[in-house]
Parts: structure tokens; C-alpha cells; sequence
């Protein structure tokens, strides 16, 4: 599998936010970005808006605009849930 597969870039960022709930830290969105993952910009949108639409993460708000998505990041309350936790334990 290459490093910018869909299952791999998701396993990346669910792993950093479940490591992030368990040590008491806030997510920090830049060390998740699209350059630090080495994807471009709306494949990174993609993902994130599927994993919020499957509900492995929460609060993050997805818009459509003219020609794409939009996210918007909660800072207070941006984090895996637990079918988020789920996911990442059977893959």
C-alpha cells in the first residue's frame, strides 16, 4: 500500500487524534494538514469529510461552496470518537 492510500492517510490522522485524546491534548489541525500528510489540498478535504460523515470524528463542519467543501474546525471539541477508536483497532 503507498503512503498517500486512502486507509493509510486515515490510520495517520485517526492514530495522532486517538494519541491526542489519550494524553489529555487538544488535535492540532497543522500537524495533520495536507502538506504535512504530502497530499493535496481537496484529497486531504475528502477524507476528512468522510471520516466526519462516518462519524470517526467530531467537530469539524463541512460546506459546500462553488466548486468544493469547505471545513471548519472546532478547536474546543475537534476529536475521534469512539467509532473512530473502533476503526482504527480493526484496521
Amino acid at each position: 500500500m503507498a503512503k498517500n492510500d486512502y486507509n493509510v492517510i486515515v490510520c495517520i490522522i485517526l492514530a495522532y487524534m486517538y494519541k491526542c485524546l489519550k494524553d489529555g491534548k487538544p488535535v492540532d489541525v497543522e500537524l495533520m494538514n495536507p502538506k504535512t500528510l504530502g497530499i493535496p489540498d481537496n484529497y486531504w478535504v475528502y477524507i476528512v469529510r468522510h471520516l466526519a460523515e462516518n462519524s470517526y470524528i467530531e467537530g469539524v463542519t463541512c460546506e459546500y461552496y462553488k466548486g468544493g467543501y469547505t471545513l471548519r474546525f472546532n478547536d474546543d471539541y475537534f476529536n475521534i470518537t469512539p467509532e473512530g477508536i473502533e476503526y482504527l483497532q480493526e484496521n
